[in-house]
């Protein structure tokens, strides 16, 4: 039984400890200083890689072409798009000279969909600012300024926050919490000095850094990792820009249902194949030490007869994360997330990451775009 209390505490002091290694990012976001005004706005090409998305397509990129920026052009690559997705784009670009349609009929061998259209709509950029969104996406007034300013102080990556809108079940509700607590995750740590992830719906990079990383070929063949791979193991913490306020979030709608999210999630940790080894021992112990002291602490109390004395020490470490969770969650502005949620999501979030990783073992990397 000894043994199982030694892991029970080295659990313990982990998750506490990465907990803290995000608060201290979280305080360095709160007392930075403000990224002043540039004198000159760097011109932005703005990349949105979409497959048959008719119904959202003309909102989003509208938003997007009405941003009251100095130079910038909108580049919308339609990959195998088999709706009316690329009759509107056509209808838009007669409207708006600073779109630019790329459609593609079919992808060469080796390369997944969005890898492939990103890749292309960023070779036709004639602009050395990137900006990155995603066609389902509500993109704020005064976006491209928040992206461009750290760009022209010359940060190389911008990393932004994109919640879910606020809508009725269960599912919404712990999307909206799942995307806050991995948010407060790696803004914090980036904030802190290890970035490891970004978020494609709001992202921007310069030139230099898309080059710098070697683009999407090297990785063309995984369904995800368009966002993170190049900020995992190429991005510098002193080089990365931070987005936090309200006006800066890019909003969309979250998935249907649990099983929904499951899917998309098994699909987003294809990319960690491709994350550096320490990353991986990192986010490894991260994972192990949030998800596995619950398992541990009912194992214990089982065996136990000092039941309040371990249940104890597990709500310490508990009262941490939401603590945190709560600062992450009033700095983001996201006020409309239950804030008891915080403390019986994590329970369902273990269960459905335990229900993630089994499938993608089962589906390894058998997961497409769309």
């Amino acid at each position: 039984m000894l043994v199982w209390e030694y892991a029970f505490c080295a659990l313990l002091l982990l998750h506490i400890a990465f907990t803290l290694l995000a608060a201290c990012g979280w305080w360095r976001l709160v007392h930075r200083p403000q990224v002043p005004l540039p004198a000159q706005w760097p011109a932005i090409s703005v990349v949105v890689a979409l497959r048959n998305e008719g119904p959202r397509v003309a909102a989003c990129l509208t938003r997007i072409l009405q941003q009251a920026y100095p130079t910038f052009e909108v580049i919308a690559i339609s990959d195998q798009s088999t709706d009316d997705t690329l009759p509107q784009l056509q209808v838009l670009a007669a409207k708006h000279p600073k779109l630019k349609i790329l459609h593609i009929e079919a992808l060469p061998p080796g390369w997944s969909g969005k890898k492939h259209a990103t890749a292309t709509g960023v070779a036709a950029a004639q602009y050395n600012c990137f900006a990155f969104t995603d066609a389902d996406c509500d993109v704020p007034k005064g976006w491209l300024e928040a992206l461009a300013a750290p760009l022209a102080a010359g940060k190389q990556v911008v990393l932004g926050y994109s919640p879910f809108y606020s809508a009725p079940g269960l599912a919404n509700i712990f999307s909206r919490y799942d995307t806050l607590a991995v948010a407060a995750q790696y803004l914090g740590w980036a904030a802190a000095g290890l970035p490891y992830m970004a978020v494609g719906r709001n992202l921007a990079y310069t030139r230099a850094f898309w080059e710098r990383s070697g683009g999407h070929a090297w990785h063309a063949a995984t369904p995800s990792g368009d966002d993170d791979i190049a900020i995992n193991r190429y991005a510098r913490a002193d080089e990365i820009g931070l987005l936090t306020a309200a006006n800066t979030h890019v909003y969309s709608f979250s998935p249907p249902s649990l099983g929904a999210w499951v899917r998309q999630k098994v699909r987003h940790l294809g990319a960690a194949s491709h994350y550096t080894w320490s990353s991986k021992l990192l986010l490894g112990l991260a994972a192990a030490a949030q998800h596995l002291t619950l398992p541990a602490l009912l194992v214990i109390c089982g065996a136990s007869g000092l039941v309040w004395q371990w249940v104890s020490l597990w709500a310490a470490a508990y009262l941490v994360q939401a603590a945190m969770l709560y600062m992450a969650m009033r700095v983001l502005a996201q006020r409309a997330l239950p804030p008891f949620s915080l403390f019986y999501m994590p329970f369902l979030q273990t269960l459905l990451y335990v229900v993630v990783g089994i499938r993608r073992a089962i589906l390894g990397g058998r997961v497409r775009w769309k």
